[in-house]
């Protein structure tokens, strides 16, 4: 499993008559669209010299685990022996055993792990996650087939099932359907179409019940040029609507009803950006944010950081443009008590020539939106990763983790107002590893996924999946967990 870096253009006739009737509605004056300004950016402090009335008077310095050694496995790739070996990981008899399995007879499924660091004999569906009352619902790729697995919040295995062969290939969304059962989002390829020299990617959302049995899908046909469409993130209401974070014919924000059936889609553009995270706020309304392109002329590549908020009726409540002309990207979003929406993402500079007054976004950035949409605070939160999330724990402090290919899966926790970097942890193995999600429990129990592997050309030949479960006083000790 390798994440796929897809930045996606797009738009079918169709699609383009449906996309200008949506521009006369959503053309953004000029309050929509705000450069960054001069002294904006901050660099958070550490806690002991920013606020000596913190709890903690000097962030404890987390050393970073030490590395798991690799087992014991005989360097030659596949061709995999005819009789596989039984697993040396034997499943706990309290745990639900898996349904049964698609492998081939000459292999059998990595055994389940629970919470803890990657383990190359063991997997955990680690592509998407949602958690839902006291139990933690993955989905994710096992060695011979997509699974489905639920967990209560201690790591016990309730149930293990696959998902239905060619369903999706990466499923990058869950949400819990009112009704039973999990909305899943995600995409499918299919093989290049002539003219096309490309594969294709379909953006796929479906309906399944707890044992991973398909209820209904909606296999969206490609829309753009570039037929290389995906539903990254998705949430669900209480009535069973879908709201799915979407490339579709640029950045998207799409509704279903709870048959399946697409009831709007916003588009920013036609042929212009991702969205990749999508959340309600406290009144119901959807909450997006992803890059949308810009300056199509610009050698280097020009990305801006877009957020939108949109009711349940596609009402446009506020929509806010960062403007900086390097690639920037939004990864995650996460919405404090407050209502205010805190962006997460990464920025590259490929070579631009910056003018006198032309000013950036960090390499790695938190993004303050108001409830009103005006920009309030961009930190500076220090190394970027291709992949990174954000929470809002219930002390209101920011946790943040990131993880990509060749670093390992690093956690930061900042104050609030994010002016304070109050601790950091670096959990690094022996593996590559990509972060794939990191969700939050009412209780404030964070999981964090990953998909792992050993490093190119070694032994074993597959990716497998794991999650961490971390909380506050994991990162800086036993802690009033009031905010500062």
């Amino acid at each position: 499993m390798r994440l796929l870096r897809l930045f996606l253009l797009c738009g079918t006739f169709v699609a383009a008559v449906l996309v200008s009737a949506c521009a006369e509605t959503t053309t953004g004056s000029q309050g929509d669209e705000s450069p960054v300004q001069e002294g904006e950016v901050v660099t958070p402090t550490p806690a002991a010299t920013a606020s000596p009335t913190l709890p903690v008077s000097t962030p404890p310095v987390s050393a970073p685990e030490q590395p798991v050694p690799p087992p014991s496995i005989s360097p030659t790739p596949d061709p995999v022996p005819e009789i596989f070996p039984a697993p040396p990981v034997v499943t706990p008899p309290s745990a639900a055993q898996p349904s049964a399995s698609p492998c081939p007879a000459n292999r059998t499924e990595l055994p389940p792990g629970t919470w803890g660091a990657p383990d190359v004999l063991l997997n955990v569906a680690s592509q998407s996650a949602v958690v839902h009352g006291d139990l933690v619902t993955s989905a994710g790729s096992g060695l011979c087939g997509a699974l489905l697995e639920t967990r209560t919040q201690a790591g016990e295995l309730k149930g293990r099932h696959y998902l239905p062969r060619g369903l999706m290939d990466y499923y990058t969304g869950i949400a819990k359907f009112p009704h039973g059962g999990f909305i899943l989002s995600g995409m499918r390829s299919e093989a290049p179409v002539a003219p096309q020299a490309t594969v294709i990617h379909r953006m796929v959302v479906a309906l399944v019940d707890e044992k991973a049995n398909l209820i209904w899908k909606n296999d969206f046909a490609p829309e753009g040029p570039s037929m290389q469409n995906w539903g990254y993130s998705v949430v669900t209401d209480r009535v069973g609507n879908s709201y799915v974070a979407a490339n579709l014919n640029g950045f998207s924000v799409v509704k279903l009803n709870a048959k399946g059936e697409r009831l709007w889609t916003y588009n920013y553009a036609e042929n212009s950006g991702v969205a990749r995270a999508i959340r309600f706020d406290a009144d119901g309304n959807v909450v997006a944010t992803g890059y949308v392109d810009v300056n199509l002329q610009s050698e280097f590549g020009d990305r801006d950081v877009f957020v939108i908020k949109l009711s349940p009726k596609k009402k446009i409540i506020f929509k806010h443009r960062v403007i900086s002309p390097t690639l920037d990207h939004a990864y995650d979003l996460a919405i404090n008590a407050a209502g205010k929406t805190w962006v997460l993402g990464w920025s590259a500079d490929q070579g631009v020539r910056f003018g006198k007054k032309t000013l950036r976004l960090p390499a790695a950035f938190l993004i303050c939106i108001e409830p009103n949409g005006t920009r309030s605070a961009i930190i500076d939160v220090g190394q970027g990763t291709y992949t990174a999330r954000v929470e809002i724990l219930p002390s209101q402090r920011i946790l943040i983790s990131g993880s990509s290919m060749d670093s390992p899966l690093t956690s930061a926790l900042f104050s609030p107002d994010g002016k304070v970097r109050m601790a950091e942890k670096v959990y690094a193995n022996n593996f590559w590893n990509i972060l794939n999600f990191m969700v939050m429990g009412t209780q404030g129990d964070v999981y964090v996924g990953l998909g792992s592997g050993t490093p190119l050309g070694q032994a074993p030949s597959y990716a497998f999946g794991s999650i961490r479960k971390l909380s506050e006083a994991d990162l800086i000790g036993r802690l009033n967990t009031a905010a500062p």
